[in-house]
């Protein structure tokens, strides 16, 4: 993702009833591009389930959501 100006961002999984499995960031960036991996694993550090999640990155600006699957 790339952000236009430093801004505080969330970037968080969450399985389909809603429930949050993992915050993968949650601090401030500057301004260009950034790259973000989930390695699978869900907040407490247990391997999250197979199956579709949405990732939400949230700024003071916006909120993105789209979905992804994890395969094992």
């Amino acid at each position: 993702f790339s952000l236009e100006k430093p801004e505080h961002v969330v970037i968080s999984v969450y399985d389909l009833a809603g429930r949050r499995v993992v915050n993968l960031r949650n601090g401030n960036l500057g301004a260009g591009e950034h790259h973000v991996t989930w390695n699978g694993r869900t907040g407490n550090g247990a391997p999250a389930a197979t199956g579709h999640y949405l990732y939400v990155l949230t700024t003071p600006t916006q909120r993105v959501s789209r979905s992804m699957v994890l395969l094992k």
